[in-house]
């Protein structure tokens, strides 16, 4: 199965490294079909520096939109988000299936490592194979 286009986004930067020739924005990733959204999986990692800690999670809603979820203690207080108040998206990875997206989620979880989320903001290539791997 082909990539369609992996976006991966450093703080506010878009950068599209697979896929159509045009330039996406982040806030063009959902868009309408008829009466239905066309929503797009996503792996993302966001990063609170109060705690110095990376929150790894799947959605098949807008990134900001989960992001603002996690701000809010949509979730409940008692979750690990609900620590702090200023996460920010560090990282995403558009896949093609939800399915795809948890599983590239559960593999950086099991990694269990803070380095190798760093390298994949660092290494785009890590993403890719990810992708290739779980397609």
């Amino acid at each position: 199965m082909a990539v369609k286009y992996l976006l991966i986004i450093r703080w506010s930067q878009v950068q599209v490294l697979v896929g159509p020739q045009n330039i996406l924005n982040h806030k063009a990733i959902i868009q309408p079909y008829g009466f239905y959204f066309h929503v797009m999986p996503f792996c993302y990692i966001i990063h609170s520096k109060t705690l110095n800690r990376y929150y790894v999670g799947s959605t098949i809603l807008s990134p900001d939109i989960r992001l603002q979820k996690h701000l809010e203690k949509y979730y409940g207080v008692r979750k690990f988000t609900a620590k702090a108040n200023d996460w920010k998206l560090f990282f995403i990875i558009s896949c093609t299936t939800i399915e795809q997206a948890r599983k590239i989620e559960t593999h950086i979880k099991r990694m269990k490592s803070k380095k190798y989320i760093e390298n994949l903001n660092k290494y785009p290539e890590i993403s890719l194979r990810l992708l290739q791997k779980y397609s």
